[in-house]
């Protein structure tokens, strides 16, 4: 019997980028990918390999006919891009292969407070301790920052956003939130809870939009990027291309192991 065809996917990890900057809080810098958008064209041009016939961004159904609106503006010249990613790389994508509609799969959400305000009553204490369990990431998000300042490319910053070691400590910080509580009160597991939630509504709504044979290719912040690359592989819906693939000049920035990540499965580019 003859297997189903099952789409492929490319999952892009990225930082929001209308937020990033070369002096971080200086809001005079601008926005650091708007100097660079040579970079973007190059970086375009790599991801096009992959021949992409569906794109889908991080944002909710409902929200799916503004960006439709905004994609078809730009088509049409009469909307510049904005810093954000998915004008930076969706729209430019989309209009380099030829596709016509830009869809969403983000999901309806609400983060669960409820168990931290009774576990830290006071907001300085609960500041306090969600600021001890972000620590965690600091070290990626700061070399990320260092890498940004240093002069790489977009291609590379975003290897490093990719690399299943900025992932890993990325989404540290929730399992990290997890461990708050005690023996009348789980609040900090109810949060991530409501964390992994989103990220599996976001996982099952690839799956609902990806028909057989279809190359798709999905943006989101680099946040939700280890869970869903964890659902993608333990699915097994899709095959799974390596974003580094079509990095440009990435695997210079990414950890040594992620050349052989046991995650990706095999989805070579085009």
């Amino acid at each position: 019997m003859t297997e189903p065809v099952k789409p492929a996917i490319l999952l892009l990890a990225t930082m929001h980028t209308d937020n990033l900057r070369l002096e971080p809080g200086n809001v005079e810098t601008g926005p650091w990918i708007l100097d660079r958008e040579s970079q973007v064209v190059a970086l375009i041009e790599d991801l096009a390999r992959f021949a992409p016939t569906r794109i889908a961004v991080e944002v909710r159904s409902k929200d799916e006919l503004r960006v439709q609106a905004q994609y078809e503006s730009y088509l049409r010249g009469e909307r510049a891009l904005t810093a954000n990613e998915i004008d930076q790389f969706a729209y430019r994508l989309a209009r380099r292969c030829g596709i016509e509609r830009i869809g969403g799969f983000d999901a309806d959400w609400q983060l669960a407070w409820d168990g931290l305000s009774k576990l830290f009553p006071e907001e300085a204490a609960l500041e306090a301790a969600m600021t001890e369990c972000a620590s965690s990431s600091e070290g990626v998000h700061e070399e990320r920052g260092q890498i940004v300042a240093s002069g790489a490319t977009v291609g590379e910053v975003l290897a490093w956003v990719n690399s299943r070691e900025y992932q890993a400590a990325d989404h540290q910080v929730y399992v990290r939130i997890a461990e708050l509580g005690d023996s009348e009160c789980s609040g900090g597991a109810e949060y991530t809870a409501s964390w992994y939630l989103r990220n599996l509504r976001m996982y099952a709504n690839l799956c609902r939009i990806s028909s057989p044979a279809e190359r798709v290719f999905a943006i989101v912040g680099a946040g939700h990027a280890k869970i869903l690359n964890d659902l993608l592989v333990e699915g097994g819906r899709f095959e799974i291309a390596d974003p580094l693939d079509y990095l440009r000049q990435g695997s210079s920035l990414a950890s040594p192991g992620d050349r052989d990540r046991d995650r990706i499965s095999k989805c070579p580019p085009r």
